[in-house]
């Protein structure tokens, strides 16, 4: 799907950026099979207003509006957008990432399935102790990482004397690092609680890495181009 920013630009007096998302529809296990996915592609943001091309149509999107798609602008500013879908919140930043919201199957026990970006990475939104976050599978991380300026919006106290301060490698060199315990760490129906975390000094990374502290006790399949997370 191409868009002509440039002329979106002149005529709208914005300053534009792509970021998409694909989502899809869940169900109850007594419910209809759902639909299939539907892409998202936040194509230009401004004070409480974004514009989005859902499946092809393009929205404009005041805040506190939803879509005929079910997508609702919570909050917009020049750089970001807070999305409701399917009643989970997250923060759509200027940038070319492309999030996918878990997609349950439908058994009886917890599978998630994530589509791949078009990096071929695997992102997603959970939560973390009960506020809506994006994640990045990283299986070469060996905890759940998230930088210190998320951990304060979360409210994490992550420096404590008592405990060692660790040091870790990012895109802004040789930084601080702080082990912390997440009281409750969800995606889709899968939660764990009482986990270890780190909390990395600085604005990196940018998602939170959903490291092999997590995964390992999880069961990962490749079904085609999705990953899906099976609970043990």
């Amino acid at each position: 799907m191409r868009v002509n920013l440039v002329m979106l630009c002149l005529l709208i007096g914005i300053s534009g950026s792509i970021s998409t998302v694909s989502i899809a529809e869940t169900t109850d296990e007594l419910s209809i099979q759902a639909p299939p996915s539907i892409s998202i592609s936040v194509i230009g943001l401004m004070p409480n207003k974004a514009i989005l091309m859902i499946a092809g149509q393009q929205r404009v999107l005041k805040a506190g509006q939803s879509s005929p798609e079910g997508v609702t602008l919570i909050s917009a500013d020049s750089e970001q957008a807070v999305l409701e879908i399917l009643g989970r919140q997250a923060v759509y930043g200027v940038g070319g990432y492309m999030y996918s919201v878990v997609q349950p199957v439908e058994q009886s026990e917890q599978v998630i399935r994530i589509a791949p970006d078009s990096q071929g990475m695997y992102r997603t939104i959970g939560q973390i102790n009960g506020i809506s976050v994006n994640f990045l599978v990283d299986t070469g991380a060996n905890t759940i990482a998230l930088n210190s300026a998320l951990a304060q919006r979360l409210g994490i106290e992550y420096r404590d004397a008592s405990i060692p301060v660790h040091s870790a490698t990012t895109a802004s060199g040789v930084v601080r690092s702080y082990p912390i315990d997440l009281k409750r760490v969800q995606i889709g129906g899968i939660v764990m609680e009482n986990i270890q975390a780190s909390v990395i000094e600085g604005k990196y990374p940018v998602d939170v890495l959903l490291g092999t502290n997590f995964l390992n006790k999880l069961k990962l399949e490749h079904q085609g181009s999705f990953l899906e997370l099976r609970q043990r």
